[in-house]
């Protein structure tokens, strides 16, 4: 696909780390320049200068760490001399809404929307986040503290100023 970039990586807690990594509570997630072999792989998000990862980046991670790190509004951070704002995707509160990062990941988890909401489902109001993707490719819901293997973190990447 001629439209894939490819730059930057990712680390926790300063070693580079491939795509679906798994998250361990207290870990320091972070973005670096390229290093050789652990390059990340970026799509452009039509009508826009946003990127989105091509797949899951990391698993077992929750909304509220992710909100902790600092990424789910954004983060500014700096990959291969260029600054860039990190957050996660907006997925939308409810099915069918529109999802900034429509299409399939190169993958069949499921990762983080930013939008968080209450549900009225249960026995009593619950606070919950958007979730997309998996073998079906759907909207879904999850609690900001959930995490699981197949959950994770997809970013989007808005840019900064040049450097």
């Amino acid at each position: 696909m001629s439209d894939v970039l490819k730059f930057g990586s990712l680390t926790i807690n300063g070693t580079p780390v491939l795509s679906e990594a798994a998250f361990e509570s207290g870990s320091e997630l972070s973005f670096s320049d390229a290093v050789p072999g652990y390059e990340l792989m970026w799509l452009p998000i039509p009508g826009t200068k946003s990127l989105v990862a091509k797949s899951t980046l990391i698993t077992n991670i929750s909304w509220r760490q992710l909100q902790e790190l600092g990424f789910v509004d954004g983060k500014p951070i700096i990959m291969d001399n260029k600054l860039y704002f990190v957050r996660l995707p907006w997925l939308g509160t409810f099915p069918n809404a529109k999802n900034e990062v429509a299409g399939r990941p190169n993958d069949n988890l499921c990762y983080w929307g930013r939008e968080t909401f209450i549900s009225f489902e249960g026995k009593k109001p619950e606070q919950r986040s958007p979730i997309f993707g998996g073998p079906d490719n759907t909207w879904l819901s999850a609690h900001p503290a959930t995490q699981r293997l197949n959950l994770g973190f997809r970013p989007v990447i808005d840019p900064g100023l040049n450097m």
